[in-house]
């Protein structure tokens, strides 16, 4: 038993010095755009990380963005051979978008800027048999979502001003960012994403406002037909963001969603609008 528990530990250890060696290699590339701003190898299995995208503590628009289940350092954060990870690269899309369309209203003294936060162990399908590491139980969710409201909590402090701030989750993160919102007022808005339930059936206990609260839900995306975690508020205190496709009030096609993974694509509907969420303009596709 001793030695079986020692070579999951070893197994644990290689896995998070691997991924470390690959957060270094990708910044080590880097132009300086990107920023490190957390790093945790001791809490939990998993690496924990937080990479930030443009000048967080400077910047008039900031969404924090919580990946869902399955996700790791490594793939979500960067990629093997020093690129960055799928969702660094799903919310530089909502930024590009978001500074296009500033851009377009004449408001190129604004700045945007993104963390994408994992901070938490996310369920592995491999680990399901470990009742806290399930993706069928919200323990994981909740754990990270009290550390997730630390982080939302220093990052508002840490600001040079009061930054709009966007809390964003997708999948099994959407509900890591429901609990943490149970215990932060720090964000104005929350976009939920292919949620399986973000902890509340009211955005009341979210401390988020009627109106603020924007949620996606894709055709043939069965994770986001569950409500499993605490349900949803209902649609009427909040907004749907866009999944079909649609044209831009800049005369823009943009596709349709489809699914659980392609709310963040470039060109798309749902991306569009987490831009103009982002700069305060809410929900512009009518969703």
């Amino acid at each position: 038993m001793y030695a079986k528990r020692a070579r999951q530990e070893l197994h644990r250890l290689e896995r998070k010095r691997e991924e470390l060696e690959q957060l270094r290699e990708t910044f080590k590339n880097d132009s300086g755009r990107h920023t490190l701003v957390l790093l945790d190898a001791t809490s939990g299995d998993h690496l924990q990380a937080a990479v930030a995208i443009g000048e967080v503590d400077e910047a008039d628009h900031i969404v924090v963005h919580t990946p869902g289940m399955t996700s790791l350092v490594n793939d979500s954060l960067v990629r093997e051979g020093g690129s960055w990870g799928k969702d660094v690269d799903a919310m530089q899309h909502v930024l590009d978008e978001a500074d296009r369309q500033l851009i377009d209203q004449n408001r190129i003294d604004e700045d945007v800027a993104a963390v994408v936060w994992l901070g938490y162990d996310a369920p592995q399908w491999g680990e399901a048999v470990f009742t806290d590491h399930s993706v069928a139980l919200s323990d994981q969710a909740e754990a990270g979502g009290e550390r997730l409201a630390g982080f939302l909590d220093s990052l508002q402090s840490t600001h040079n001003g009061d930054p709009h701030l966007v809390a964003s989750g997708h999948s099994y993160g959407s509900s890591v960012t429901g609990y943490a919102l149970q215990e932060t007022a720090a964000p104005h808005e929350f976009n939920a994403l292919g949620s399986p339930g973000v902890s509340a059936n009211h955005v009341g206990p979210l401390h988020i406002i009627p109106g603020k609260f924007n949620v996606a839900s894709a055709p043939g995306d069965g994770v986001a037909a569950i409500a499993r975690f605490g349900g949803q508020p209902p649609v009427n205190e909040g907004h749907r963001i866009g999944t079909g496709g649609w044209t831009s009030p800049e005369g823009i096609d943009y596709s349709p969603s489809y699914g659980h993974s392609q709310y963040f694509d470039a060109g798309h509907t749902s991306t569009y609008d987490q831009g103009s969420i982002l700069i305060g303009n809410g929900v512009a596709s009518g969703g």
